[in-house]
C-alpha cells in the first residue's frame, strides 16, 4: 500500500503504511500474512502515541508484532468502550483500536503490540465510533 507523506492523515500513518524497515518486510513482501492483509485496508487515522522515553520509530519497528499493531492502529476501528488495559493507560497508543476480517484477531492493537492478546478484555460486542467496522467481539 502506498501513501503520500503529505497525506491529511499525517506523517506517522504514511510511514507506517509504507512498511519500509527490516522487521516489516521479508524481501519485497510484508513480513507476515497479517501485515499483508492490513496493507490492503484503507488508512483511517493518524496514530496518537502515549508519551515514552523510546523514539516512536523504535516502538513501531521493534518487531513484526509491533509493526502489525501499528498497522492495526491506522486501519482499524476505534472501540466505543476500550478494553481495560487501554482504559487504564496501557499500550503505546492512546486509542483502543481493533480490526475485523482476520481470523483470531479479537483483540486491540495495544494488546497485540505488547503480546497480551489473550488477556485483552474486548469480550463484549463493540461498535466503532469512527464509521469503520460495525461490530466485533473476541468471543466469536
Amino acid at each position: 500500500m502506498s501513501s503520500n507523506v503529505d497525506s491529511p492523515l499525517g506523517i506517522w500513518a504514511a510511514i507506517i503504511s509504507r512498511l519500509d524497515w527490516p522487521t516489516a518486510r521479508d524481501g519485497v513482501y510484508p513480513a507476515s500474512d497479517l501485515l499483508y492483509f492490513l496493507s490492503t485496508l484503507k488508512l483511517m487515522r493518524e496514530p496518537v502515541f502515549r508519551p515514552s522515553p523510546r523514539p516512536i520509530i523504535i516502538m513501531i519497528a521493534a518487531s513484526v508484532q509491533s509493526t502489525e499493531a501499528s498497522m492495526m492502529q491506522v486501519t482499524g476501528s476505534v472501540a466505543c468502550i476500550p478494553c481495560e488495559r487501554c482504559a487504564g493507560g496501557g499500550g503505546m497508543f492512546t486509542q483502543c483500536v481493533t480490526v475485523t476480517g482476520w481470523p483470531g484477531l479479537g483483540h486491540c492493537a495495544n494488546c497485540h503490540a505488547d503480546g497480551t492478546e489473550d488477556s485483552c478484555h474486548l469480550s463484549y460486542p463493540i461498535t466503532s465510533v469512527d464509521g469503520g467496522n460495525e461490530t466485533h467481539s473476541n468471543m466469536e
